[in-house]
C-alpha cells in the first residue's frame, strides 16, 4: 500500500499542552500555548516563562521553568485536583470543595503543599496580579 506524504501541503498546526512542568520545552518545540493547572495559582509566573522565551531570554526562562516544577507536580501528578483547590483556597481564591471520588487533602499533605508555596522564586497569585 502506498503512503501519502502531506508534509509541505498544509501549514503546521499550532499545538498546546497541559502542564506548566514542561512549558518551556513545549514552547521550544513550537507549541503555541497551553492550558496550565498552575496558571490558576501562579498566572504571572507562567506568563513570565512564556514572555522570557518569546524575548529570547532562555536563561531566565529556564530559571522560571525550574522553579515552578515542584509546585506544578504537587497540584497535578502528585496530589492532583485536591491540592490545586487547597492552593487556590489558601491564596484567597475559590478552589471549592473536592467532589467524590476524590478526597480533601490530609493535614500533613496540606502543610507540605503550603511549604512548596513559600518558595520565594515563585510569583503566586495575589490581588496585585
Amino acid at each position: 500500500m502506498a503512503s501519502l506524504n502531506l508534509r509541505g501541503i498544509f501549514p503546521p498546526l499550532p499545538t498546546s499542552f497541559d502542564s506548566a512542568g514542561f512549558l518551556l520545552p513545549a514552547l521550544a518545540t513550537c507549541a503555541a500555548g497551553g492550558i496550565l493547572a498552575s496558571a490558576n495559582i501562579a498566572p504571572a509566573h507562567c506568563l513570565s516563562i512564556f514572555s522570557a522565551f518569546a524575548e529570547g531570554d532562555m536563561t531566565l526562562a529556564r530559571e522560571l521553568q525550574h522553579s515552578i516544577i515542584p509546585l506544578n507536580t504537587a497540584v497535578t501528578a502528585r496530589w492532583g485536583v485536591p491540592a490545586l483547590k487547597a492552593a487556590m483556597d489558601h491564596l484567597g481564591l475559590y478552589g471549592g470543595h473536592v467532589r467524590r471520588p476524590l478526597l480533601p487533602l490530609r493535614e500533613e499533605i496540606r502543610k507540605q503543599l503550603l511549604q512548596l508555596m513559600e518558595d520565594e522564586e515563585l510569583n503566586l497569585y495575589n490581588e496585585k496580579n
